[in-house]
């Protein structure tokens, strides 16, 4: 009888053991920058979860059992941590790391680039799922020389990478490392640039020859942001204006921001 028990008693034991450890998480929600009119996405990856809770500012937003939260718009009050909590159906749970949202205000400071990558064979990067990747941006005032006038890293060190999708890419100058000059002085004092993508880091790179030529630099056509005003709501009077223009609402009072999406109301 002594016997019998003590052997029921190692396996109570035993399977208490595994059901405490069976929550674990293989992917923690990670810090997102984002500029205000983006999106921006947490996931998470957990071993054992009936449910995954996630937590803004210590306040439940949401349970969802798909690992994923996605915010939409991203306004500048948006910015906060987040945290989640993993549950299984006979209440165990864990807690994972705080990740933080920050939000960036519009600003001049920025020229989107788009383009395609491919490998030494001619196939798109991405084109089962999409992959992050390490570029360096450079812009010469020539086709061939060493003059670099600007130079900036997307890095995914620094949370920055560049998705690539199907090949597709897109590159936000002044939202990354910038590492030599300043955009709108190098866009306002030269009328051609030519721009040079490299793959890896600063020190490490693969350069994409040949360089692409620039004759447009989107805010030194438009003279850069400024201040507008009318009466009814900027979207539905189909307003166009560079990013970071302000526009105010006449009728209310209200005033609202370009993004690189659309019009989003001040804070």
């Amino acid at each position: 009888m002594h016997r019998s028990i003590f052997l029921m008693s190692l396996l109570a034991f035993a399977v208490s053991s595994v059901h405490a450890t069976s929550l674990l998480f293989y992917l923690q929600p990670q810090d997102v920058t984002v500029h205000v009119g983006d999106s921006a996405v947490f996931q998470v990856s957990v071993q054992g979860a009936d449910t995954v809770q996630w937590f803004r500012a210590g306040v439940l937003q949401a349970t969802t059992g798909s690992r994923l939260v996605l915010y939409d718009l991203v306004l500048s009050d948006d910015a906060s941590t987040f945290t989640t909590v993993a549950k299984t159906a006979d209440g165990q749970s864990l807690e994972s790391r705080t990740a933080t949202l920050h939000v960036l205000r519009p600003t001049r400071q920025l020229v989107t680039l788009t383009g395609e990558l491919s490998d030494r064979f001619g196939q798109a990067l991405g084109q089962t799922a999409s992959v992050s990747q390490d570029i360096v941006v450079d812009l010469f005032k020539s086709a061939e020389g060493t003059d670099t006038v600007y130079s900036e890293a997307f890095l995914q060190t620094d949370g920055k990478a560049i998705t690539v999708d199907n090949g597709k890419f897109m590159a936000r100058l002044g939202s990354g490392r910038i590492l030599l000059g300043s955009l709108e002085s190098v866009a306002r004092q030269n009328q051609t640039l030519y721009v040079q993508f490299s793959l890896g880091q600063p020190g490490a790179r693969e350069v994409l020859l040949p360089r692409i030529p620039v004759t447009a630099m989107p805010f030194a056509l438009s003279g850069g942001p400024g201040s507008i005003q009318g009466a009814g709501l900027p979207n539905t009077l189909g307003l166009i204006a560079p990013v970071g223009t302000t526009y105010t609402n006449t009728s209310d009072g209200k005033t609202w921001i370009r993004t690189f999406k659309s019009w989003v109301q001040a804070q």
